[in-house]
């Protein structure tokens, strides 16, 4: 299965780095080509990528917060986010690691931030 790992820095606290991204609500602040987000229950949400308005795409969103891990589930283009947020020593003081595996070739990672990017 395809996979690819892209790492950031963010000078920031890791505490406030998984307040956003834990929270499919606030995608749209943050995440480009979100351009709206519907919360459901228990992790469910519908995302609209930017664009496209007549293209709801169901998501499913799990967090472990002591592993500072979420794992969303794009459910209609088979990809899958893992991100793992930790604290650094020093300034930045937050990193995450974001992990992409797809059941098919996608020709990106120009876009790679938002499921369903082409």
């Amino acid at each position: 299965m395809p996979r690819f790992t892209l790492t950031a820095q963010a000078a920031a606290p890791v505490e406030e780095v998984w307040k956003l991204v834990h929270d499919p609500a606030r995608f749209p602040e943050w995440w480009a080509g979100v351009e709206t987000v519907r919360t459901g229950a228990d992790g469910d949400y519908t995302l609209w990528p930017a664009g496209y308005p007549n293209f709801p795409m169901a998501q499913h969103l799990g967090a472990d917060a002591a592993d500072g891990r979420v794992t969303i589930s794009c459910l209609v283009s088979d990809l899958v986010f893992r991100w793992q947020l930790r604290a650094t020593a020093r300034p930045p003081t937050s990193w995450s690691r974001w992990i992409c595996r797809t059941a098919r070739r996608t020709g990106w990672p120009t876009n790679a931030g938002y499921c369903g990017s082409h």
